[in-house]
């Protein structure tokens, strides 16, 4: 049945097909340009695009809601590059951002910045209190690797000497001359930590999360707020005969048992004492597990004799999220 339509200087068409016709234009280019929510002058007397067209072009909005057949004609009507406009989003820039800041500048995202695009604190700052979304952003912003940034936080070094200090220049030694809390001077920091018992490395990743020094040297106390992505400290755990340990590397070191071996223990829902003590299995394939009609085997594999059906075939079937009746019962006559 056909639908009498009109165009948008008020001429009347027998079809929608009529009027493209009339305008020299597809239907699947109507459709598109519909889509990237073009108004109707536009999707009818825009000019085609010339040469192949590529079959992953998909219509898009700017932050002003203008609509663009693909994002190549954004960025085009914008005046950027896509190597500039991906690298802007990947660092967390906004939309409006990554579309209108000149080639070159550097914006970091402030809270002023923020707050007029969205109502989200930045998760990082730099010693001058901008903040930035991510790590990466903060380093593009003061010209520096990320990896030179962890780096030298990783050393010891303090925010600001880790975001401006020269490549090149030396990081804080651990034979530096220090006192402890206790007004007690040392040679070195090393000689420091090894008379309170604490690892130099632990040391520095509590200062660097915003312990003092006695926090650092005694784990007791607060951290402060400490505003850069340093490494984290370790956490304090119990186990489950109420042993105290300075981390969960430790607790698993205790108990014999790989840091991988008891997470992934956690996430399956053992019992703490399950995931610290249960002997590991000789065969990784041997996980208990239940079919559709609630018979349980002892592994994958003896499921998958049972309804005789390869290991491989069934890893397929779960990665293309079929059914688990469909993956097992499919050779089952």
């Amino acid at each position: 049945m056909k639908i009498r339509c009109e165009d948008h200087k008020g001429n009347v068409y027998g079809s929608r097909r009529e009027m493209l016709a009339a305008y020299g234009i597809s239907e699947s280019t109507f459709s598109r340009r519909k889509l990237a929510g073009m108004p109707l002058h536009d999707i009818l007397e825009a000019p085609k695009r010339s040469g192949k067209r590529c079959s992953r072009s998909i219509p898009c909005q700017d932050h002003k809601g203008n609509g663009y057949e693909s994002k190549k004609d954004m960025l085009k009507a914008y005046g950027i590059s896509r190597q500039v406009f991906h690298n802007r989003i990947k660092n967390g820039y906004t939309l409006q951002q990554a579309l209108e800041l000149p080639t070159g500048s550097r914006s970091p995202v402030n809270p002023k910045t923020r707050a007029a695009h969205d109502d989200h604190e930045p998760k990082y700052r730099d010693h001058l209190g901008n903040g930035f979304p991510s790590i990466n952003a903060m380093c593009s912003y003061w010209h520096i690797s990320p990896a030179t940034y962890r780096s030298r936080v990783k050393t010891g070094c303090g925010l600001e000497d880790a975001l401006t200090k020269p490549i090149g220049a030396p990081a804080p030694p651990n034979n530096m001359a220090c006192a402890d809390h206790a007004g007690n001077k040392f040679k070195t920091v090393k000689e420091m930590c090894k008379r309170w018992h604490v690892s130099t490395g632990t040391y520095w990743a509590r200062i660097r999360a915003g312990f003092g020094v006695e926090g650092a040297l005694t784990g007791n106390g607060s951290p402060a707020k400490a505003g850069h992505g340093g490494p984290r400290v370790p956490t304090p755990c119990i186990d489950h005969e109420g042993r105290s340990f300075g981390s969960v590397t430790e607790m698993c070191r205790y108990w014999h048992v790989s840091q991988a071996t008891y997470r992934a223990r956690i996430r399956a829902g053992y019992s703490l004492e399950d995931a610290l003590t249960a002997k590991p299995r000789t065969n990784p394939q041997a996980i208990m597990c239940m079919d559709h009609k609630g018979q349980v085997f002892r592994s994958i594999r003896e499921m998958c004799e049972s309804y005789g059906i390869s290991r491989a075939a069934f890893r397929k079937g779960i990665a293309e999220k079929r059914p688990l009746s469909e993956i097992l019962e499919k050779n089952v006559k």
